[in-house]
């Protein structure tokens, strides 16, 4: 079973679904469920529970078993944030970026789930913003966060290294995504295993708002 943080949101429903497409068994967590679902859910609807993986028995209860909804997680997707700089305070979009993260990483790392893709942003390069990259082409070594909402996804990434040096079996793949303010969505496969990474040229230009494509990148990275 994977589970799929902030899958109400709308890169969520598109990867609740293109995961279902293909066959995994997906439950969806989140403050709000998934518009137009039932509960019971019908056939067709994902499995939802409403978990708040800012505290971490909840994240913990999320990833071990919740009645029958929730058992035998064998990957994660964290998808859930505060996703994008003034839609709350700087010290709450950090804060819960930062809680819900390490939670989930901390309890996939102790219920031995070694299997999570996650959505950092190319926000951590400077970008869209005015004062743009140090230079270009961008590589790894570009750090420039310029909000507390960039701070908390390079940190996260920061955080992910940290996970994978303290278990060599863990797998955590960082998907950084445009913010959608461009005409085009740069996706980067990051993969931090046995702290080693995927090259940056490994990159995909794929159409604008084009948030299937996203799905599938999350998918492969499973």
């Amino acid at each position: 079973m994977i589970v799929v943080t902030g899958g109400s949101g709308k890169v969520g429903r598109a990867c609740v679904r293109d995961l279902m497409d293909h066959g995994y068994q997906v439950v969806s967590i989140d403050m709000l469920p998934p518009p137009g679902q039932s509960n019971p859910p019908r056939p067709t609807d994902v499995r939802f529970s409403r978990v708040d993986i800012t505290d971490f028995g909840e994240a913990m209860a999320a990833l071990s078993a919740i009645d029958e909804r929730v058992a035998k997680v064998t990957g994660v997707v964290h998808l859930a944030a505060i996703p994008a700089p003034g839609q709350a305070s700087n010290h709450r979009t950090f804060q819960t970026n930062m809680n819900s993260t390490y939670n989930i990483f901390e309890a996939a790392r102790q219920l031995g789930i070694r299997n999570i893709v996650w959505a950092s942003s190319e926000t951590v390069f400077g970008i869209p913003y005015p004062k743009g990259p140090a230079y270009v082409p961008v590589d790894e070594e570009i750090e420039r966060p310029e909000t507390a909402y960039s701070l908390s996804k390079l940190l996260g990434e920061k955080m992910a290294e940290q996970f994978c040096r303290w278990d060599p079996e863990l797998k955590i793949v960082d998907v950084r995504d445009e913010a959608r303010r461009l005409r085009r969505l740069y996706f980067v496969f990051d993969i931090r295993h046995k702290l080693s990474r995927m090259p940056l040229n490994l990159l995909a230009q794929l159409p604008p708002f084009a948030e299937q494509h996203l799905s599938s990148v999350h998918r492969a990275a499973l």
